[in-house]
This record gives structure tokens, sequence and C-alpha cells, in this order.
């Protein structure tokens, strides 16, 4: 048997308490994931060890937090040229993969686009490569070079219109699985038309 199938079955007997800990991106034991378990992969460390001691102290009203938390955020200052300056954060833990899509609904001519302080970024623009609530969008990926995504070391990604064009810009990507994205959430208001959102 597994470590944990052990203390699930002293816990049935009143023996042990058992407080399952998810710690990485694997999917728990259905039979875990019927009862309350801890989602340090999502909240972090520090929050998830609040929450240990809160099932510890037999906190019958404990109900997990940061539900829909995301390790990520991201905020955009737009300069007066109209160029938009991405900085994306882990608040908790590092990101092992730092590749991101910017969702943009201009055509590939009307931007630049960079990595600014990394040596250079694998990627490029992506013509309609995805859907939201009915609505297609081109996708600018980009994964900086040598970028370790921390709580102390962000990423940030540059995009700058061509001519007269204003960059629309709606919606950051976290890619999270081979084939699988998740947005990241806006911590500030630029006045984008910005679309997709953690929720969504």
């Amino acid at each position: 048997k597994l470590e944990w199938q052990n203390a699930l079955y002293a816990a049935t007997k009143g023996k042990t308490r058992l407080i399952p800990v998810r710690v990485d991106g694997s999917p728990m034991p259905a039979i875990l994931s019927q009862t309350l378990y801890i989602d340090m992969h999502t909240i972090g460390l520090e929050a998830a060890l609040s929450q240990i001691v809160s099932v510890a102290q037999g906190n019958a009203s404990f109900i997990p937090k940061h539900q829909g938390f995301s390790n990520l955020s991201c905020s955009v200052a737009i300069d007066q040229s109209g160029k938009l300056d991405v900085t994306i954060r882990a608040s908790h833990l590092m990101e092992p993969n730092p590749n991101f899509m910017l969702l943009v609904s201009n055509p590939e001519t009307e931007l630049s686009w960079t990595a600014p302080g990394a040596p250079g970024f694998v990627g490029g623009f992506n013509k309609d490569i995805a859907k939201h609530n009915g609505l297609t969008f081109s996708g600018i990926v980009m994964r900086p070079m040598n970028a370790t995504l921390t709580p102390a070391y962000p990423v940030r990604l540059q995009v700058t219109p061509r001519g007269a064009a204003k960059v629309q810009l709606h919606g950051v990507m976290h890619q999270v699985g081979e084939t699988e994205w998740r947005p990241v959430p806006l911590s500030n208001e630029p006045g984008l038309n910005w679309i997709v959102s953690q929720q969504n």
C-alpha cells in the first residue's frame, strides 16, 4: 500500500488525522478528491501551511482559501507612443515553463515584439490561433531564453505598434501543458479591452 492509503485507513479508525496535500500538478487520487485536501501546488507554501495548521487545530469551519488562485499575475503599462510593457510575476512558487502567448486582434504587420532583458526568445506570431466567446484572436508566443520566473525575477514582454496602429491586447495566456493554456490574471487596469480573464 501507499503511505497515504495506510494513513487513510488509520484515519477511519480515529487513530490519526489525515491532511492530504497536493504538491505538484499530478491529479489527486479519486478517493482523496472526495474529501478536503490542500492544494499547495496552486496556492503556494505559506497559504498551504496556514491551512494545514487550521485543519490540525480542528477548525470545523475550515474552507480552502484562494479558490481559483493563480501563482501568476500580469500588469500592463502603456507609454505615450502606444508601446505596451507586459510584466508577468510569480507570487509564491517558481514557474518552470515561462512560455506565454499575448492575445491580440491586430494583423502581424501592425506590431513588433521583444523580450527586454533576455538574450532572445523562442516563438512568434500565430494568426487566428485562439477562440474565446465566439471571437478569434491571433497570438504572439514568447518564451524568453534563459528566463527564470520566480517571485524575485519577473518576465517582461514588450509589444510596439508600427505606424499609426494601436496595440489591441486582449489577454495573456500561460502554457501549462503540451496543448493547454491558461489565462494569467491582470493585476492592473490599463484601459485595455481585456476579454480573457481567469474566470472565463
